[in-house]
C-alpha cells in the first residue's frame, strides 16, 4: 500500500499508480529481433490485403486522435 500511495498521480482527470509489484532492479531481455521479424509480418500482412490496410490505419488514427498512450 505504501508504495500505491507514493505513486498516486491525477492526470488529465484520471487517476494514475505505479504497478505494485514491478521490481526496479529487474533486467528486460533485448527483444528487438523478435520485435523487427513481427514488424515485417506484420507488414507483409498489411501488403497483402487492402482491407486489413484500412482497418488498420483507421484504427491506429482513433487511437491518436484519442490521444491514448501505452
Amino acid at each position: 500500500m505504501q508504495s500505491v500511495e507514493e505513486s498516486v498521480s491525477l492526470n488529465a482527470g484520471h487517476y494514475e499508480i505505479a504497478l505494485p509489484f514491478r521490481d526496479h532492479q529487474l533486467l528486460v531481455p533485448n527483444n528487438r529481433l523478435q520485435a523487427e521479424q513481427h514488424a515485417a509480418w506484420l507488414k507483409g500482412k498489411l501488403e497483402k490485403s487492402q482491407k486489413l490496410l484500412d482497418d488498420y490505419k483507421g484504427f491506429v488514427e482513433d487511437i491518436v486522435a484519442k490521444g491514448i498512450r501505452t
